[in-house]
C-alpha cells in the first residue's frame, strides 16, 4: 500500500552489528543468512565431490539434494573455500521467512551484490518499489547486470527445501532458465525442488549430487572417526559401524561424540543398530544424557529458535550462563553450526535441533509456548517485527500476532512484502481476523495488492459491518475512512465509485496537512481527469502536490506531479509539462520506483513529450512502459488509450488490434471508465478516416502534404522535389479537395489529427 504512512524499519538491533544490514528503504536482511559458514578443523576433505561440483560450472543449476544428516552444507562450504582464489561465492541460508519471493530475491540479490557492486545495482532498487512484477521487471535487471560479470563466480542457496512457495519457484525456475554461465547457481535441498529439472536434465544442464554420493566411503569413515575425531576403532568395529550407519555422515559423526573416551568402543559399536532414524534417536538419547542437566535443559529449551546467540538464550532460557555453555557446545563441536565469523550466531544441525524439540515435547510440552513467547519478545525489542511475529504465531498467542500485525503490516505492504503479511493473517484463525477491524482491512488490502476484487469486496463487506469508533491500532483514523481509501485507490468499480470513495475520505478527514487528505486527493483528481473534468481536477491535485512536499509518501506526489503534467500538456502548456515530468522522473529515480505499477502515469506522460520532441521510438518505448505497468482496470484503460496512437503511427497493425481486443475485454467488465472509451473510439475513427483518405492520395500528392506541414513555401517544395511551382499549386489543389479543406494550415492540421504525418519521424 503506497498511499498510507510507513512504520518503523526496525533498525535496533540490541547492540549487535554483525547480525543485519539495512537496505536503504529496505527491508531489513539478517547478516548471518548472507555468510558463507567456515568449514570446521575437523571437517573431511573429499576431493571426489569438490570436483564434481565444480564439474557444473556452465551449466544452468547444480543440485545437491539428500536427506537431513548428509553433510550437505558442510561439502558446499569446504568447496567455495577450495573455489575462493578462483571463483567468489555468494551464500543464503534459507529459512521459512524466504517464502516470500521478495525476500528471497532480495537475498539473492543481495549476495551477488557482494560479490560484485555492480550487480543489485539495478535490481535492488527495483525490488523496493511497490508492486514491481518480478518476471517481468526485478529478474530480467538481475540477469543482465549477471550477464556482465566479469569473473566466474558461485551462488549458494542453502536449505532450499524450506522454499513451499510457488511464487518463489517459478521466480527461480526463470532465474535459472536464463542464468548466464558465469554464475554457478548451487541448490542444497532434502527433496528435489518443483523446478523443470527434467527439463534441465534432457538439455545436459544440469548436475545433481545425492545421498548415494554424499555417503562415507568405508576408507573415508575410518579417516573421519579415528584421525579426525580421534575415535580409535579396529578395522572390524570400524566396517561394523560404517555398515550400520550406511555412510551416513550424521550418524558416523553422533557415533564419534558418543564413542569418544569410552572404555570400550568396541562394544558400543556392536549395540549400533536399525535405521537412521532409530541410529538419531539412540545415540542422541545418549549424546543428550551425557551432558550435565543445565546444558540438557538449554539445549532443549533452545531448540525453539532458527538461530542461537548468547543474549537470545539468555533471554529464551532465563540462563545468565548462555554465553558459556555456547563456547562450550562449540568448542565439543556439539551439533551447532556458527553462522559468523565472530562466532556470536550458531544454529543447531537440522537433525539435531529436530531430536531436541522432539525432547521437550516429550518432557516439558506446556513449556514451548512459554519459550516462543520470550524469543517474540526479544524481537520485537530488538528491532525484529517478522521475527516476533514467527514466534508469536508458535506460541498461540493470537492476542499478541493481531498488536503485532497492526503494528508492522503497512511498513511490509509498502515495500511489497504481500506474501508474508498474507501468511501472517493466514496463521490466525478467521474469526479473529473478521472481528478486528485493522485485520480486515489488512485483509482487503492484501486482496488489492494481489488484484483480486472479489476478495476485496468480501472484506470491505465485513468491515462495514463491524462496529468501531475512533482511531484503529495501526493508526488509520476510523474504520471507515480506511474503506473509503480502499475503494478510492482501486477504482475496481469504476470512477463514479471511486471519486464518491475520494470525497468521502475528504469529508473524513478535514486536517489540511493529513497524509490521507493527500491520497484523497491524488484519487479524486484522477478520477476527475478521466472523466473530462481537467480544470477541477487541477484543483485536487495541486492540493495532493501541496501536502506531499512535506509527505514520507513520494509514490502519491510522484503520481500527483505526474497527472499535473497530464493536464498541462493537454491544455498545450509545454514547457510546464516537461518540467512537471522532470520532477516526477527524478523521484521515481531517487526511490528506485521504475518499475513499479505505481508510477505509470509518468511514463504516460514522458511519452508524449518525446513524441512531441519528435523520438517516436523512446516515446513508444515509454508508453510501452507504463502499459506494461498497470494492472488495475481504470489505469490500464488509461495507458492503453495513450498507447494505441503510438503503435498506430509505428505501423504495428498487429499491435493495434492487440490493444483493441484488450480494450473489449476491459469494457465486458462493465466498469465506469469515464471519458476513456470516447477517446478509443476517437481514435479508432481517425484511424479508419486515415486510411480512407490516405488510400485518395496519389505518392506524390502524399510527399506534398508532408512537406506542407513543415516550413517551406511552395516554390521552395518544388526545388525540394524537383517539380515546377505551378505542379506544385496542381498538387496541392488536389490536395485540398480530397482532404476537404480550404488552407494549408486546415489540411496540416487534419493530417495531424488523422495521424497521417505526425511532425516526428521514427528515428532509426
Amino acid at each position: 500500500m503506497t498511499e498510507t504512512h510507513t512504520g518503523g524499519n526496525g533498525q535496533r538491533v540490541g547492540g549487535e552489528a554483525t547480525r543485519v544490514a539495512l537496505l536503504p528503504s529496505g527491508p531489513v536482511l539478517l547478516e548471518t543468512k548472507l555468510h558463507t559458514p567456515t568449514p570446521g578443523p575437523s571437517t573431511l576433505t573429499r576431493p571426489h565431490l569438490l570436483a564434481a561440483l565444480s564439474a557444473g560450472a556452465g551449466k544452468k543449476l547444480t543440485l545437491v539434494s539428500a536427506p537431513a544428516g548428509f553433510g550437505k552444507t558442510t561439502l558446499l562450504a569446504s568447496w567455495c573455500a577450495a573455489e575462493r582464489q578462483r571463483r567468489p561465492a555468494g551464500w543464503v541460508h534459507i529459512d521459512q521467512g524466504d517464502n516470500d519471493p521478495l525476500c528471497l530475491l532480495t537475498y539473492v540479490a543481495e549476495a551477488l551484490h557482494r560479490i560484485d557492486p555492480a550487480v543489485g545495482r539495478h535490481s535492488l532498487a527495483a525490488l523496493r518499489a511497490p508492486g514491481v512484477s518480478l518476471l517481468d521487471a526485478v529478474l530480467p535487471l538481475l540477469l543482465n547486470e549477471l550477464a556482465a560479470l566479469t569473473r566466474p563466480a558461485i551462488l549458494v542457496l542453502d536449505d532450499y527445501h524450506m522454499v513451499e512457495s510457488q511464487e518463489c519457484h517459478l521466480s527461480l525456475s526463470f532465474l535459472v532458465e536464463h542464468l548466464p554461465p558465469t554464475l554457478q547457481l548451487v541448490l542444497s535441498t532434502r527433496s528435489d525442488p518443483p523446478l523443470p529439472l527434467a527439463r534441465l536434465r534432457a538439455r545436459d544442464e544440469l548436475r545433481e549430487l545425492d545421498a548415494t554420493d554424499l555417503r562415507f566411503a568405508e576408507e573415508e569413515a575410518a579417516v573421519f572417526l579415528n584421525d579426525r575425531a580421534e575415535v580409535q576403532l579396529s578395522p572390524g568395529d570400524l566396517a561394523t559401524l560404517h555398515q550400520r550407519t550406511e555412510g551416513w555422515p550424521a550418524g558416523l559423526q553422533l557415533a564419534a561424540l558418543t564413542l569418544k573416551g569410552h572404555p570400550d568402543p568396541g562394544a558400543r559399536v556392536a549395540t549400533f543398530t536399525g535405521s537412521h532414524r532409530h541410529v538419531i534417536d539412540y545415540l542422541g538419547t545418549e549424546l543428550l544424557q551425557a551432558q550435565p542437566q543445565e546444558t540438557q535443559a538449554f539445549l532443549r529449551h533452545t531448540s525453539v529458535l532458527q538461530r542461537l546467540s548468547a543474549p537470545l538464550c539468555e533471554a529464551v532460557t532465563q540462563n545468565q550462563n548462555s554465553a558459556e555453555i555456547l563456547r562450550q557446545l562449540d568448542r565439543a563441536n556439539l551439533f551447532v553450526v556458527p553462522l559468523d565469523d565472530r562466532r556470536e550466531w550458531y544454529r543447531y544441525h537440522h537433525l539435531f535441533g529436530e531430536l531436541l524439540q522432539h525432547e521437550l515435547a516429550a518432557s516439558e510440552p506446556e513449556l514451548a509456548p512459554v519459550l516462543h513467547r520470550r524469543a517474540s519478545a526479544w524481537y520485537q525489542d530488538s528491532g525484529f517485527p517478522e521475527e516476533a511475529i514467527h514466534h508469536a504465531i508458535a506460541a498461540g498467542d493470537v492476542a499478541e500476532v493481531g498488536e503485532l500485525i497492526a503494528r508492522h503490516w503497512i511498513s511490509y505492504v509498502d515495500r511489497w512484502r504481500i506474501v508474508t503479511v498474507r501468511s501472517w493473517l493466514r496463521a490466525l484463525p478467521e474469526d479473529v481476523v473478521r472481528a478486528d477491524p485493522v485485520l480486515t482491512l489488512v485483509s482487503a488490502w492484501i486482496a488489492l495488492s494481489f488484484e483480486e476484487p472479489a476478495e476485496l469486496d468480501h472484506w470491505l463487506a465485513i468491515a462495514d459491518r463491524i462496529p468501531s469508533q475512533g482511531p484503529l491500532a495501526d493508526g488509520t483514523p476510523s474504520l471507515e475512512l480506511g474503506i473509503a481509501a480502499l475503494v478510492a485507490v482501486s477504482g475496481f468499480h469504476g470512477l463514479g465509485v471511486k471519486l464518491d470513495a475520494a470525497r468521502r475520505m475528504l469529508a473524513l478527514q478535514p486536517d489540511p496537512a493529513s497524509l490521507w487528505r493527500q491520497t484523497a486527493s491524488w484519487a479524486l483528481g484522477y478520477g476527475l481527469y478521466l472523466s473530462g473534468k481537467k480544470v477541477e481536477a487541477q484543483a485536487a491535485v495541486e492540493e495532493a502536490i501541496r501536502i506531499g512536499r512535506s509527505s514520507p509518501v513520494r509514490t502519491t506526489m510522484i503520481r500527483s506531479l505526474a497527472l499535473l503534467g497530464l493536464i498541462a500538456d493537454d491544455q498545450g502548456r509545454a514547457d510546464e509539462a516537461e518540467a512537471l515530468s522532470r520532477q516526477a522522473l527524478e523521484l521515481t529515480e531517487d526511490e528506485g520506483l521504475a518499475e513499479s505499477p505505481v508510477v505509470g502515469t509518468v511514463f504516460t506522460l514522458l511519452g508524449r513529450i518525446r513524441a512531441r520532441r519528435g523520438d517516436v521510438r523512446a516515446a513508444r518505448a515509454a508508453h510501452e512502459h507504463a502499459f506494461a505497468l498497470q494492472r488495475y482496470p481504470v489505469e490500464r484503460f488509461h495507458a492503453l488509450v495513450e498507447l494505441l496512437p503510438i503503435r498506430h503511427a509505428d505501423d504495428d497493425a498487429k499491435g493495434v488490434q492487440e490493444l483493441l481486443v484488450e480494450a473489449g475485454r476491459l469494457e465486458a467488465t462493465g466498469i465506469d471508465f469515464g471519458v476513456l472509451p470516447r477517446r478509443m473510439k476517437a481514435v479508432s475513427w481517425r484511424f479508419r478516416t486515415a486510411e480512407k483518405v490516405a488510400g485518395t492520395l496519389s505518392t506524390r500528392e502524399v510527399e506534398v502534404l508532408r512537406l506542407l506541414s513543415g516550413p517551406l513555401s511552395l516554390r521552395d517544395i518544388g526545388k525540394e522535389l524537383f517539380i515546377s511551382h505551378d505542379t506544385v499549386k496542381s498538387h496541392v489543389k488536389a490536395i485540398y479537395h480530397k482532404l476537404g479543406v480550404s488552407s494549408r494550415k486546415e489540411a496540416v492540421a487534419l493530417s495531424r489529427k488523422l495521424g497521417l504525418f505526425p511532425d516526428r519521424q521514427i528515428t532509426p
